[in-house]
């Protein structure tokens, strides 16, 4: 039997949560379970020292080009985003985007700035940040059927697709100002 994989991409800054997706995934993860992580940055060594203490389990693949990272997202059986409460309320959470418009299933820390995003309709298997035992509860409810899961997660691309594009941006943005945004606008606003 195949294991089924587990995927981070990102930067690897502390409040992105990698030290946490790690203690949280070796304390609770199945033996049919692997984690891969993608991406470069301050605990670049932390996440080394895993995958070098659990090669059965870790596996640490560095940065990529940003063109492989839709390949690995689907290559996935979940995608995991594990922000942590230092997270600041103001960033775009770009992976949770990506994963949203990958159509894989996505375990991701209840913060402010993913709840800021309006994911209401998404099907997303949430955690509260910092707690090895909600990580561990949506983990298995995510992966109690995974079948379910991916057909669930499909319809996220649909979200992604319909609120994440530059088009859309740049209507919420003329909404925000209060200016009327045309279709055809939107292209000398985006190059202009």
């Amino acid at each position: 039997m195949a294991k089924r994989l587990l995927v981070f991409v990102g930067s690897l800054k502390p409040w992105h949560g990698v030290e946490f997706l790690l203690e949280s995934f070796v304390a609770s993860r199945p033996d049919d379970c692997g984690l891969w992580i993608v991406g470069d940055g301050p605990l670049r060594s932390v996440v080394e020292d895993a995958a070098r203490k659990h090669p059965e389990h870790i596996a640490y693949a560095g940065a990529v080009d940003h063109e492989h990272v839709p390949w690995i997202l689907r290559a996935a059986d979940a995608v995991v985003v594990p922000y942590t409460n230092e997270c600041p309320d103001y960033f775009c959470p770009l992976k949770v985007v990506e994963a949203l418009a990958s159509g894989v299933p996505l375990l991701v820390a209840d913060v402010q700035a993913v709840r800021d995003l309006g994911l209401g309709a998404a099907h997303i298997w949430w955690f509260e940040p910092g707690s090895t035992s909600d990580f561990k509860r949506a983990f298995e409810a995510l992966f109690a059927n995974l079948q379910q899961a991916r057909r669930e997660a499909e319809s996220n691309r649909l979200i992604a697709q319909a609120r994440f594009t530059w088009q859309s941006r740049v209507s919420q943005l003329g909404d925000l100002l209060g200016w009327s945004v045309e279709p055809d606008d939107i292209a000398t606003v985006a190059i202009g």
